[in-house]
């Protein structure tokens, strides 16, 4: 309620003027030079959540309407040489994973140095086996007159063979099947008959129990390294000839059935 001036009060002269003079100065005193100052405004509720603010868009940039045209433009230009440089480095990302897969896959120069080891052997062997043909080849006149005495004692030997068996049959006819050719041949015949393919067995048992045994996880293992000079080569597996279905002498070894 205001208290008029006529009513002799001392207080009421002039007070309002006075209270407002200061707060005058003191609200120009606070006006801040920045350019966007009072672009947000609050207004304060009971609590937090009932609190307002006020926005001023009008002194965003541009007027609130996004970037200026010459900085979207740029912006543009900086997103697509952006891409246009993820692109060339995936390019160049793909291209080293496939070098280093390609690298990967190929052996280490341990394993190389192994391989080459390992190559350098055999050429040693094929060298020595070539040395060996061209001797054999510088004496092919003795090689034949070798092979003409082989063909002349399997020529021989198969006589033999052929005599002996149609003289057991013979008998085998004569009487009455009382001697088997099959069963001399077996060795429960009436006639001890020493067969070819008798002689290789014997030869093979006894040659069984000579060789050579190694250690093994398993225990006790015989050794096993048949093969490893076959051919023309000498070999400690040999143990007898027979003659093949073609009436042609056959070298036999021992771990072969």
């Amino acid at each position: 309620m205001m208290v008029d001036k006529s009513n002799d009060n001392p207080f009421a002269d002039d007070s309002d003027d006075e209270d407002e003079k200061p707060s005058k100065k003191k609200s120009a005193s606070k006006k801040s030079t920045d350019e966007y100052a009072g672009s947000i405004r609050v207004k304060e509720g009971r609590n937090t959540n009932n609190t307002l603010y006020y926005v001023d868009h009008s002194k965003l940039q541009n007027n609130g309407n996004g970037l200026l045209p010459e900085a979207r433009n740029e912006l543009f230009s900086a997103l697509e040489t952006s891409k246009q440089e993820l692109a060339v480095l995936g390019q160049k990302h793909k291209k080293i994973c496939s070098d280093t897969a390609q690298l990967l896959s190929e052996p280490k120069n341990e394993e190389l140095e192994t391989e080459l080891q390992e190559l350098t052997n055999k050429m040693e062997v094929m060298d020595n086996g070539l040395e060996e043909a061209r001797a054999h080849a510088s004496n092919a006149k003795h090689a034949k007159q070798l092979k003409g005495r082989i063909d002349k004692m399997a020529t021989e030997w198969r006589k033999r063979k052929r005599m002996c068996n149609e003289f057991v049959q013979n008998m085998e006819e004569a009487t009455d099947g009382t001697i088997s050719l099959k069963k001399c041949c077996s060795g429960s015949g009436p006639i001890d008959i020493e067969t070819d393919e008798g002689a290789i067995k014997g030869a093979r048992e006894y040659a069984s129990k000579k060789r050579p045994k190694v250690m093994s996880r398993g225990g006790l293992k015989k050794r096993n390294d048949a093969g490893a000079n076959a051919g023309l080569q000498p070999n400690e597996k040999f143990i007898g000839v027979l003659l093949d279905s073609k009436g042609m002498p056959q070298r036999v070894f021992m771990d072969e059935e």
